[in-house]
């Protein structure tokens, strides 16, 4: 049973780089059966047991109801004519309709890793070199607009996903009378939130022991303070 607080310990740790758990040498996932690490890069990019697509899900959900409640018209799942693609996590009925694809990956994979210098570079480059290779000559031959939407890990979003990002503010702001600062706070927040909070779900899963809930930063700490102090 995981305790309330186990999420935020462990997605503060992973933010920290502190290990996210005990993990023995040769320990496996028990989704995949991959190797474990204790930074938990696995446990963020394994795509057994649910994880990847509920977090890309969620992302998609809150994305959607900031655009419901800003007026904008969203659908969900919406493909191409005469095709099995889906390139439209999100569509929107603009002057050219347009197709939002959301995706989330880890600037730690190693053909990005060498990169770090170059700021969401991970992002930038997958939203070029996968999504739009992939979807917008496509949509684009058929009157619409490609939107790559993709994140990091660690929060930030590609180019293309902070313009649009910033269409929905606007919006938000016209509709529910409030400060543009205000909407742009409101949305990134509520994508920020929905994205660390499936991390940490990702994390807990894997590397948290059944019935032991602290990841072993937070243990480390509870040692530190001693019995009976919070």
């Amino acid at each position: 049973m995981v305790d309330s607080n186990a999420h935020f310990r462990a997605i503060l740790g992973w933010w920290l780089g502190l290990p996210c758990a005990d993990v023995a040498a040769g320990e496996r996932c028990t989704q995949c059966g991959e190797l474990l690490d204790a930074k938990g890069y696995h446990a963020l990019t394994c795509r057994r047991g649910g994880d990847f697509i509920h977090r890309h899900t969620a992302i998609r959900n809150t994305l959607q109801q900031l655009m419901i409640r800003a007026r904008m018209g969203p659908r969900t799942e919406q493909g191409l004519p005469d095709s099995t693609d889906r390139p439209g996590d999100l569509w929107l009925p603009t002057a050219r309709p347009s197709f939002l694809d959301i995706a989330i990956t880890h600037p730690q994979q190693p053909n990005y890793v060498h990169h770090h210098q170059s700021p969401l570079y991970a992002a930038e480059t997958y939203a070029v070199t996968v999504k739009c290779t992939r979807y917008a000559e496509a949509v684009e031959g058929n009157g619409g607009v490609f939107i790559p939407m993709v994140a990091e890990t660690f929060g930030g979003w590609c180019a293309q996903a902070q313009v649009q990002i910033a269409v929905v503010a606007r919006a938000y702001a016209a509709t529910c009378n409030c400060t543009l600062s205000t909407a742009f706070s409101i949305v990134r927040t509520h994508l920020s939130v929905t994205l660390q909070r499936y991390n940490a779900m990702a994390l807990v899963r894997r590397l948290v022991p059944q019935g032991d809930a602290t990841p072993v930063a937070g243990r480390d700490a509870q040692a530190r303070r001693g019995p009976g102090r919070g």
